[in-house]
C-alpha cells in the first residue's frame, strides 16, 4: 500500500515518474495493483483546482459515477452498448485524437 500523505484526505504517495520524450508517465506498479489499473484500462486526466497537479481517474468509474448522479436527479440514463471491440461500444479506429493510426497501409 502506497504511503499516507497526511495533508491529502485519504491521499497516498506511490513513488515519482519522470516524464518521457513522448510526454509518457509510468504509473508505479503498486499503484496500478492497488487501483486495479490494467493494460489497456483507459484514464482521465484532469488539473488540480489548485492548477499544481493532475488527477487521474479510470474512464469506467467516472462514467459510472455521472450515471449514478443523472439517476439521483431524475434523469434518463443512455445506456452505450458495450461490444467485444472496446469498452463502451465504439470500435477503436486509430483515428480518433490521441489514439495511434491503424496498420492500414504501412509498409
Amino acid at each position: 500500500m502506497g504511503k499516507k500523505v497526511g495533508h491529502l484526505p485519504g491521499g497516498r504517495f506511490y513513488g515519482s515518474s519522470t516524464v518521457g520524450e513522448r510526454g509518457q508517465v509510468v504509473i508505479p506498479v503498486e499503484a496500478r495493483k492497488e487501483l486495479g489499473l490494467e493494460i489497456g484500462d483507459k484514464v482521465m486526466v484532469f488539473g488540480s483546482h489548485h492548477g499544481n497537479g493532475l488527477i487521474l481517474l479510470k474512464a469506467d468509474l467516472v462514467t459510472e459515477y455521472l450515471q449514478d448522479l443523472l439517476r439521483a436527479v431524475g434523469l434518463r440514463v443512455l445506456e452505450q452498448p458495450a461490444g467485444p471491440e472496446q469498452p463502451g461500444g465504439r470500435e477503436r479506429t486509430g483515428d480518433g485524437p490521441g489514439e495511434r493510426p491503424g496498420r492500414e497501409g504501412r509498409e
